[in-house]
Order: structure tokens, then C-alpha cells, then sequence
């Protein structure tokens, strides 16, 4: 998981990336737990706890909900003939679609 949000991180929100240092600490305690690296003393104190990803959890669940929702739009548009993608700007499409859309950021229903 780590490599794989190494390998994505210029495409994660900066509210996304700021967990990155809580997945780490949770894989390498993982990593350590499972390959009996640390004594038996130790772990006791130190079992790995996915509560150190809950905000990780929390932010991955509102970015897919907001997605969802943009999707939802799209959908709908499509479906009433509606053409919403040449409205986005040439530059960084995808942030102004997270950020922005064409409804705008407080639109009822989809901003966050």
C-alpha cells in the first residue's frame, strides 16, 4: 500500500497526502509485527492498530463520496444531452473538478 501511494502521490488531494506519514508508521509496525522482528515484550505495547488510519479512512471516504457525487452529475447530464466537459479549463482538469466542478464548491448536494 505504501508503494502503491508512493507511485500515486501526485495524484492525491494534499488532505490525502498529509496521512501519508500514518500509513508508513502503521506498515513498518505491521511489517515488524508480523515478521517477529520486535520482542515479545515489546509488542505487547506496540500491536499495529488501524485507529492510526482512521483519518486516512475518513478523508478517502469523503474524496470517493464527492467523485461519486461528480459522477452522478456527469450521469445526468449525459442522459438530458448536456455537455458539462468543455467547461473545465485546459490546465489541471482534475483539480478543478475536485475543487471546483460546474457547480461550484457550496453547491447543494456535492461541495464538502
Amino acid at each position: 500500500m505504501v508503494d502503491l501511494f508512493t507511485a500515486r502521490m501526485q495524484f492525491a488531494k494534499p488532505s490525502t497526502r498529509s496521512h501519508f506519514g500514518e500509513l508508513v508508521e502503521f506498515a513498518e509496525l505491521w511489517q515488524r509485527y508480523v515478521s517477529d522482528a520486535l520482542p515479545g515484550t515489546v509488542t505487547k505495547g506496540v500491536v499495529p492498530s488501524e485507529e492510526i488510519l482512521a483519518s486516512l479512512y475518513v478523508d478517502a471516504q469523503v474524496i470517493y463520496e464527492r467523485l461519486q457525487a461528480i459522477s452522478s452529475h456527469y450521469n445526468a447530464a449525459s442522459a438530458r444531452g448536456v455537455s458539462v466537459e468543455n467547461k473545465a479549463p485546459k490546465t489541471n482538469r482534475q483539480t478543478w473538478l475536485l475543487t471546483e466542478g460546474p457547480w461550484g464548491p457550496d453547491s447543494a448536494g456535492i461541495g464538502f
